[in-house]
């Protein structure tokens, strides 16, 4: 941007503070405070959205871990109440075959199935 300005006949040579305006030293100094102190807000907002994004994402994480671990659980209850419910059915079967052999006289059957199937506590 210098070179291009050079090349149109402009120039700047920065007079020393003691030959500039006193007035237009102070406004000038004043306004670059105050654009300093807006640069350092902005970076400070900047910082502070970053880690509550930082946070937000790991809560998120947490949650997405949690819900995973919950799904996990859930998946194995089904599991073992499937499992359970397999040989809840095969005992009943089971029983029920022995109530029916029992009523049609098969007394060596009707002797060895004397138990009464396990309850289903589902």
């Amino acid at each position: 941007m210098a070179d291009l300005l050079r090349s149109q006949g402009e120039r700047y040579h920065r007079a020393p503070d003691s030959a500039q305006d006193p007035d237009e030293l102070r406004r000038t100094q004043a306004l670059n405070a105050e654009i300093t102190a807006q640069n350092d807000l902005a970076e400070n907002e900047d910082r502070a959205n970053a880690a509550a994004q930082t946070e937000a994402q790991r809560r998120y994480q947490s949650a997405l871990e949690a819900a995973d671990a919950d799904r996990q659980r859930y998946e194995a209850d089904l599991r073992t109440a499937a499992e359970a419910k397999a040989v809840h059915d095969r005992q009943m079967a089971d029983w029920q075959a022995t109530v029916a052999a029992c009523e049609r006289g098969d007394r060596a059957r009707c002797k060895a199935g004397r138990q009464a199937p396990a309850p289903n506590n589902n």
